[in-house]
């Protein structure tokens, strides 16, 4: 195991470990965590990672309130962003954190704009100076020998620099989405919700938000005992979505969390064959019942995280491949999908016996899945299966690791819109800590930045909302569109006017 030491500024240093815990390193090419162990001592930052090359750091800062302006969480001056240094070498002396932070984000900046202009964006001379800029403030930071005065100049060039960068992608998204819609007047990617219930109320908003809608399976709801099964719920939830006229999708079949695991699997737990024929057994129950009602199907969601079920990532990989030879051998002219959690891979950090979802995926096409597509869960400010706050040059450079397997992926979005207690939610999944309370704006204006950056991707065929209605069973607490008392939240005339402006 290798360790490398960065210097905390003194803001930090009063942090509680428990803050800088979340910290993690990364390889190169494909960003995957490494296993990493974090410890704070003398005011330094201690990260150990489980190989000796070098890396880059992940740590989680909350930035100063000169961001305010900025719509994306994370950038109110008030909640932690995950921010990623360039490569680290090992060495003896302590490298400064901010100055190493804001190299990573200047040359992210740097490199992300060349790319782009490559591909054939158009920079406007202002931007270009205003990277020159941020180069320019990270130069001081790190030619200066005050470390109070670096720690200062790195901030400015960390701030200047995710500024820029949220320009950038602004400028990114207006040039692709131009030159996509003269091709086609209205994009054929569909806009999804989750739903578990039927929606008697707000109905005329969700059809005019969505173009596409998936049932939730619940398989602990359908299959209480083993063996008995109760399709009643599912079947009103079917008939009352067939004449929305959108796309009806069911699934996922499996969803790896407490809630949807039936309680008479649980001596199963350990026994790979066990838990496996049983999955197996409900899969192909369910397919021989709807597969002349519904063609697409979502088969699997967080099978990338197996340890609630007590297996291993190859017996997880198998467990794929089977469920989709059954649906291939019952219905051969359905499309299914699989979503995975955390993309970016957080919980492999602390240690978690998994596959990184990059590494999980790329295994999964290997071996010749037959996917329509690849569905990805970026679920914010949710512990333990979502992710901490990143800017939109770090969600892009995710989306374009992924788009490199070469098949169409589909983007799942969610975020709080409150942090008060959600009854109907799974209990498993808590808020992360952050500075500032989730609010409805914080929502909405989330949904607005991440949700347009997805849909202008060409290789991006969907984006979906995780659910409908906090007033319904669902997993991420307040993640929904309609609150408890039944009234709409402000993300849903952003995705309203999604599909007005830019959707068939």
């Amino acid at each position: 195991m290798g360790t490398i030491h960065l210097k905390l500024p003194e803001s930090l240093r009063s942090q509680k470990l428990e803050e800088l815990q979340p910290s993690y390193f990364t390889g190169l090419p494909d960003y995957m965590p490494w296993v990493t162990n974090v410890q704070v001592v003398n005011g330094e930052l201690c990260v150990g990672k489980e190989v000796s090359e070098s890396g880059c750091l992940c740590v989680p800062i909350t930035l100063p309130s000169s961001l305010n302006g900025q719509a994306m969480p994370g950038l109110d001056g008030q909640s932690p962003i995950m921010l990623m240094t360039a490569t680290l070498v090992e060495r003896l002396e302590a490298y400064r954190l901010l100055t190493e932070l804001a190299r990573g984000k200047v040359n992210q900046l740097r490199n992300q704009a060349a790319d782009w202009i490559s591909g054939g964006l158009e920079l406007p001379e202002e931007l270009d100076q205003q990277i020159t800029q941020a180069s320019k403030l990270f130069c001081k930071a790190v030619c200066e020998s005050s470390e109070q005065v670096a720690d200062r100049e790195a901030i400015d060039a960390l701030t200047k620099a995710i500024g820029v960068g949220e320009k950038l992608v602004d400028l990114y998204i207006e040039q692709v989405m131009a030159a996509r819609l003269l091709r086609m007047p209205k994009l054929t990617t569909l806009l999804g919700c989750n739903v578990s219930r039927p929606a008697t109320d707000h109905l005329d908003d969700l059809k005019a938000a969505f173009n596409t809608i998936r049932l939730a399976v619940n398989w602990s709801e359908i299959e209480p005992e083993d063996g008995q099964f109760h399709w009643e719920p599912l079947d009103e939830l079917l008939a009352w979505a067939k004449p929305l006229g959108m796309t009806v999708k069911m699934g996922p079949i499996l969803n790896v969390c407490p809630s949807h695991l039936p309680k008479w699997i649980e001596p199963l737990l350990g026994n790979p064959d066990g838990i496996v024929g049983a999955i197996l057994a409900f899969t192909e129950t369910i397919i021989e019942r709807y597969r002349d009602e519904v063609k697409y199907w979502q088969l699997s969601a967080g099978t990338n995280d197996p340890g609630l079920l007590e297996i291993d990532e190859e017996e997880s990989l198998n467990l794929n491949l089977q469920m989709a030879a059954i649906m291939q051998e019952l219905h051969p002219s359905g499309e299914y999908t699989l979503s995975l959690s955390q993309p970016w891979g957080e919980s492999v950090a602390t240690g978690q016996p998994a596959y990184s979802p990059f590494v999980f995926a790329d295994a999964l096409i290997r071996s010749r899945i037959n996917l329509s597509a690849l569905e990805l869960e970026v679920v914010m400010g949710i512990t333990p299966r979502g992710s901490r706050f990143r800017d939109r040059l770090d969600f892009s450079r995710i989306m374009d690791l992924y788009g490199l397997l070469g098949i169409p992926l589909h983007i799942h979005l969610g975020m709080p819109s409150s942090m008060s207690e959600d009854a109907k939610a799974d209990a498993a999944f808590q808020y992360q800590a952050q500075g500032s309370p989730f609010t409805p704006e914080q929502q909405k204006n989330w949904c607005a930045q991440a949700g347009l950056l997805a849909l202008c991707k060409p290789f991006v065929s969907g984006v979906h909302w995780l659910h409908w209605s906090d007033d319904a069973p669902h997993l991420f607490p307040h993640c929904g569109l309609v609150d408890a008392q039944g009234n709409l939240k402000p993300a849903l005339e952003v995705l309203k006017k999604f599909r007005e402006q830019y959707l068939l």
